[in-house]
């Protein structure tokens, strides 16, 4: 029953890792989309986040590929070497 327990909380933690580096991925594009637009009302910004999403997509579906790509190795009890 540990063992259940200690392979959710690793799973919990590596999920929040990659939602966590995505979030970076996305805000860095969205900061450097921001510093060369001029932004004058609510719709540039709109049109600017769009802009940075649309050109951020392909580069976070990559990096989650590679992070799929990591070998994780388990004993016969379940858990993680």
């Amino acid at each position: 029953m540990a063992a259940s327990c200690l392979r959710r909380q690793l799973g919990f933690i590596a999920l929040f890792g990659i939602a966590f580096d995505n979030g970076v991925l996305m805000t860095t594009y969205i900061q450097q989309t921001l510093m060369f637009r001029k932004i004058y009302d609510v719709e540039d910004l709109c049109n600017a986040i769009y802009e940075a999403a649309g050109r951020s997509f392909h580069n976070i579906r990559q990096n989650n590929m590679k992070l799929r790509r990591i070998p994780i190795f388990a004993d016969k009890s379940g858990l993680l070497i």
